[in-house]
């Protein structure tokens, strides 16, 4: 009995002696290990911070500041980012959006441009036209480029022209006419009363030749009527290839939209529903015939229903 308790006595002294020898490279071992973890979990933390200021949305107005956010791109009348990150809740939602009382606007210095999601996708350029498609209570869906795009009012009011580049550049002219004018009046009265004082003759009648106004000329529409904006479309199309027939109507697509009386917007509609056409159907076959009906007009805009088939 007692041989067999000094051999166990013997086999956990080995056992104990193991132990301790072990325990010094264990403990050496650990700190490297904790080190290694924490420089895992800092570059995992910058990782996350550095995803998040990605995604971080633009805050208004700082467009200019941000370009280091955006990958930005030229195009011809925009800088876009458009591999922006268009995920997300919906922010402008669509369906509070009406029909425009304008229909275009000259845009004299540039303005953001954002997506449904809320985020800014990058700005116009200055001095170039956008088509207004409609309008809430603080956006307006406008086209620029080929592109619906979101702009807020605000911006496009202060610095927009309600209206087309000519149409801007006319109303300087006239401006500028008007203004020159007044001076020239105002210069001819002075030097006749001048002439009348000195000579002390009859020439009170004088001053009456300058308050005799030219006619006005006819104000010119810039709008077409339903009628006369039905014809430019048609024209359009058919310039561009397409041909009128009303056999499609009861066997193929069709669709509902309006096209506004704005001079320069039947022509632009046609140019896009052109597009369109050459694209085609899903296996890429090019629509080559239309036909259209009047559904009813304002004093904006005719609305129609069209039919296009291959």
């Amino acid at each position: 009995m007692k041989k067999n308790l000094l051999a166990v006595m013997i086999i956990m002294a080995l056992v104990l002696a193991g132990c301790g020898k072990d325990t010094s490279p264990a403990i050496s071992n650990t700190e490297p290990s904790v080190k290694a973890e924490a420089a895992i979990s800092e570059s995992l933390e910058s990782t996350e911070k550095a995803e998040a200021n990605k995604n971080e949305e633009i805050p208004d107005g700082e467009i200019a500041g941000n370009k280091d956010v955006l990958n930005l791109k030229e195009y011809e009348y925009v800088f876009e980012d458009r591999d922006i990150d268009k995920d997300g809740g919906i922010e402008i939602h669509y369906e509070s959006f009406s029909p425009s009382d304008i229909v275009s606007y000259y845009l004299k210095e540039s303005v953001d441009l954002y997506i449904d999601n809320g985020k800014c996708i990058g700005y116009t350029k200055p001095d170039v036209e956008i088509s207004v498609i409609s309008e809430n209570e603080d956006w307006y869906l406008i086209n620029v480029d080929g592109n619906d795009r979101y702009a807020k009012i605000d911006d496009v009011k202060a610095v927009g022209f309600p209206g087309s580049r000519k149409e801007y550049l006319d109303s300087q002219q006239d401006t500028a006419k008007e203004i020159e004018s007044a001076g020239t009046v105002t210069q001819t009265n002075e030097t006749s009363q001048s002439v009348a004082s000195d000579t002390e003759s009859p020439v009170s009648e004088t001053p009456k030749q300058d308050t005799v106004a030219e006619a006005p000329a006819p104000v010119q529409s810039n709008k077409y009527t339903p009628e006369e904006a039905i014809a430019v479309y048609r024209s359009a199309m058919e310039a561009g290839g397409m041909t009128w027939d009303p056999s499609i109507k009861d066997v193929t697509s069709w669709g509902t939209g309006w096209i506004y009386l704005e001079k320069g917007q039947p022509e632009w509609c046609a140019s896009t529903n052109l597009e369109s056409a050459a694209m085609g159907d899903s296996a890429g076959r090019s629509w080559t015939k239309y036909y259209l009906e009047v559904t009813g007009s304002d004093e904006n805009a005719v609305y129609v229903t069209e039919w296009t088939s291959n």
